[in-house]
């Protein structure tokens, strides 16, 4: 990784319950699994959308 700046990206909660959830998100991600998260972070790194909620059932 020589040469390369590494992504800052703000610190993420890792769970919340349902009732402090934000009311609105730009991006809502259903799935928190490895392509609900890369989408996440996809979404942050390549076009700056940081208001993104990833919801998953079995946490």
């Amino acid at each position: 990784m020589a040469g390369r700046s590494l992504l800052r990206l703000p610190a993420w909660p890792s769970c919340r319950a349902a009732s402090s959830l934000p009311q609105e998100a730009r991006v809502v991600v259903c799935g928190g699994g490895v392509v609900g998260c890369s989408v996440a972070y996809h979404l942050a790194r390549d076009f700056g959308v940081t208001d993104v909620v990833v919801l998953e059932k079995d946490v």
